[in-house]
């Protein structure tokens, strides 16, 4: 009997592997919700996180400049991320979080990694830009409910490449990205397309001396740096050549000019036939700099010159 039962056995777990087994669910409570298949190929993680706020003002002085006391939403995110093929990892995060004029959802990340190799993984898309610690650990795993002040003037979320890795089981870590450089006050790079040229170059590097020292109590300490580069370019327009002007312009220097388009040459006949005239002072910004308008014989070019006890 145990034979046959052992034997029906073997046949069942042929069948599974030849079929490759169905997905199977999972929920945990620090890991939200997973569907996973059996061979391993495709993993799939749901999860999010919402915080909600109470902002409260004691002794408002006036009303109509800082905000009422209200109940709102900090943070409702929901995010998929998962592995599939086993070498390729990816993330969609949205952000729903409430404001004064209504639902303003955001996407806060989503990319794509190749993860095969631990020492060089390559990832494409929006994420955060390696510079602060502080920005890259997420408010899950924070001591406190907000981030500080200072992390609005480091790079935040931002669309580029990155390459990042782990070597000596993770004493050493780097990370360098190439990103459109837009993100430099709280997160302004999310969904946004360069307005230039240029890109920002950002790197961190972080050391871990304990890392391998499982029951050391000085297995978390860290060392790290990071910097940003940008290489900004000289503008291609160039200023408008200006056109060679053939009139005959006065021997003494003018502290301004009007330019006028150029006369034909019966209307600078004619001109030349009128005595001069001395037109009447404007309170235009021309006529702050010099008192006196006198108009050549081919008036071309209107110059000024300045009046006598003007300051040169």
């Amino acid at each position: 009997m145990e034979q046959k039962v052992a034997t029906q056995q073997t046949e069942i777990d042929a069948l599974k592997s030849e079929k490759g087994g169905a997905p199977t669910f999972l929920s945990t409570a620090t890991e939200g919700l997973k569907l996973k298949s059996a061979d391993g190929n495709l993993d799939i993680h749901l999860g999010g996180r919402f915080q909600e706020h109470y902002r409260y003002t004691d002794d408002r002085p006036n009303s109509s400049k800082t905000t009422p006391d209200t109940f709102y939403v900090r943070a409702a995110r929901i995010q998929v991320d998962g592995t599939f093929y086993k070498d390729y990892g990816f993330m969609v995060q949205g952000d729903f979080p409430s404001s004064s004029t209504g639902p303003s959802p955001t996407l806060q990340a989503a990319y794509i990694e190749w993860r095969k190799v631990q020492e060089a993984r390559f990832m494409v898309g929006q994420f955060k830009a390696p510079m602060s610690q502080e920005r890259l650990t997420s408010r899950l795993f924070s001591d406190f409910v907000e981030d500080s002040i200072l992390t609005r003037f480091v790079p935040g979320y931002d669309i580029g490449v990155q390459l990042q890795g782990r070597l000596a089981d993770g004493i050493f870590n780097y990370q360098a990205a190439i990103v459109n450089g837009r993100s430099h006050l709280d997160n302004q790079g999310r969904s946004r397309n360069d307005d230039n040229d240029t890109k920002e170059g950002v790197g961190r590097i972080t050391i871990a001396p304990f890392a391998t020292q499982k029951d050391s109590p000085l297995k978390g300490l860290r060392f790290g740096g990071s910097g940003s580069s940008r290489t900004s370019r000289a503008s291609r327009s160039r200023a408008p050549e200006s056109r060679p002007s053939t009139s005959r312009r006065p021997s003494s220097a003018s502290l301004c000019s009007i330019p006028m388009p150029d006369f034909s040459t019966a209307a600078a006949r004619a001109s030349a036939r009128k005595p001069p005239m001395r037109p009447a002072r404007s309170r235009s910004a021309a006529s702050t700099c010099c008192a006196m308008t006198r108009w050549t014989t081919a008036p071309s070019t209107p110059t000024c010159r300045p009046r006598r006890g003007t300051p040169r």
